[in-house]
């Protein structure tokens, strides 16, 4: 049912922030004086392309599933091998392209932003091609249609508050 559902998400979401905070704690403890320089620089590099893979992944899920609405029905049979190029095309560039750009705060920033855009566009992309609202799916009783519009909504809202925090001018080491 779907309180399993949401519980298996939700587990789904608190293991990848374990593992994105892992790989900055990572990152924090081998950035020591006493760690070589060269060393140091290796793990910076290792630390931008795990956290580029991790945060990449979220705007192109949600880029994804704008793909799938687009697909015309009658591509069928051509479906899922566009979708995985799609995806796995643009997760590949986008690592990268975080990569080399060298700037966690960046790769972070940019995910966060292109991730709540997508996650927007989303919801009205469903409306649009199937004139299926997430208010009417609500009362239509189309749960399935709702949880996925809501949950994109919920998940940009969340970006966008987080991108807000991360930009607030900070006093004495604190935030406002």
């Amino acid at each position: 049912g779907y309180a399993l559902k949401i519980v298996s998400f939700l587990l789904a979401l608190v293991t990848c922030f374990v593992i994105i905070s892992g790989i900055l704690i990572w990152l924090e403890a081998r950035n020591k004086k006493a760690i070589p320089e060269s060393k140091r620089r290796f793990n910076e590099r290792v630390g931008h392309l795990y956290l580029a893979m991790c945060l990449s992944m979220y705007p192109v899920t949600a880029l994804a599933f704008i793909v799938t609405k687009l697909i015309p029905e009658d591509m069928s049979a051509q479906r899922q091998t566009i979708l995985y190029e799609v995806y796995f095309g643009t997760w590949l560039l986008m690592t990268v392209l975080f990569t080399l750009r060298k700037s966690n705060t960046l790769t972070n920033r940019v995910s966060l932003m292109l991730g709540a855009v997508l996650g927007i566009i989303i919801p009205i992309l469903t409306g649009l091609t199937t004139n299926t609202w997430f208010w009417t799916s609500l009362i239509h009783g189309q749960h399935d249609l709702l949880i996925v519009d809501v949950l994109w909504l919920s998940l940009s809202a969340m970006a966008i508050y987080a991108l807000y925090k991360m930009s607030r001018p900070k006093v004495g080491g604190k935030s406002f």
